[in-house]
């Protein structure tokens, strides 16, 4: 199986990848993830949830306006499954909204 990645145009013109800030009310950083996902992509968080098993690395930087903590995470899901996200993302609650607003971060 060949890699494939999910990945959006942000408001900068850089590739970016979906993500977002974790709210305290989400409980962890994986809730929140899976809410970003589900509000940016239109993914279902019962069929595509990002669990602890996802956890791939952290990057601390003070680059940005503030101090931010990125924590990244890989999904292994089929080619097809990949086509449905894309697909769903258009319908998004906040699909295009990274690509306008400079205000929110990509993480």
């Amino acid at each position: 199986m060949s890699p494939a990645s999910q990945m959006q145009m942000r408001f900068d013109g850089k590739i970016g990848f979906p993500g977002g800030f974790v709210d305290l009310r989400d409980g962890s950083l994986e809730d929140g993830l899976n809410r970003e996902l589900s509000e940016e992509l239109g993914c279902d968080p019962k069929s595509l949830r990002v669990s602890e098993a996802d956890y791939a690395s952290s990057h601390a930087t003070e680059a940005l306006l503030q101090k931010v903590v990125a924590h990244f995470y890989t999904k292994r899901i089929s080619l097809d499954e990949l086509r449905k996200v894309e697909l769903a993302a258009v319908q998004a609650k906040d699909h295009g909204r990274e690509v306008t607003d400079n205000s929110t971060y990509i993480l």
